[in-house]
């Protein structure tokens, strides 16, 4: 009776050595284009972190998901938070060399720091060669050119904004009409020979 005693108490024991907390993986519910739907939503309701958060799910549920990098980039630009925008319009160039949106928001970020004018200009104007996207491009090449001095180039990129302004984006007029101001209110550089 003692043996079978202890048979059982040593069986219990080792049973319960199996008990220890087995950890446990989590597994998404929602799918990458899924992740991407939700941040689209979350985004046109101006929830920037929470579109931000879905887009890097889905990024990470697809790392060539270009869309969900621009996306990451977009809302990290516009939340002030400069290095992650670089590194993920730099991942969707990986993904998209020419894609005229990662250019040209890249673009924008190195004009907006002032840095990198250079390799922003080509970026805006590879952006400009996409007619979907000129614009846009020229809006960013003026705001370059600007900062490098070149007021008259910056007011005829203006203009020329002006002039391909999309119809269906209520939201750029008035961003181009900012970039104006700062144009139109530069002094003309003189020139010295």
């Amino acid at each position: 009776m003692k043996t079978a005693f202890v048979l059982v108490a040593a069986s219990f024991l080792a049973g319960c050595a199996s008990l220890r907390p087995m950890p446990v993986k989590f597994t998404d519910p929602l799918s990458g284009p899924e992740h991407l739907q939700l941040a689209t939503t979350y985004e046109a309701q101006g929830e920037l972190a929470a579109a931000q958060r879905e887009y890097r799910a889905a990024a990470k549920a697809d790392k060539k998901n270009l869309a969900a990098q621009i996306g990451v980039g977009n809302t990290a630009f516009a939340q002030g938070q400069a290095k992650e925008a670089e590194l993920a319009f730099l991942r969707a160039l990986r993904i998209s060399r020419d894609n005229p949106a990662a250019s040209n928001n890249l673009a924008m970020l190195y004009a907006s720091q002032g840095r990198k004018l250079a390799t922003a200009e080509k970026l805006a104007k590879r952006a400009a060669d996409d007619s979907r996207f000129r614009p846009y491009a020229l809006d960013t090449l003026a705001t370059i050119y600007f900062q490098q001095g070149r007021v008259d180039e910056a007011r005829a990129a203006v203009t020329e904004a002006r002039a391909a302004a999309p119809v269906d984006d209520p939201n750029f007029l008035p961003s181009l009409e900012k970039t104006a101001q700062a144009v139109g209110e530069a002094p003309n550089p003189v020139l010295t020979e």
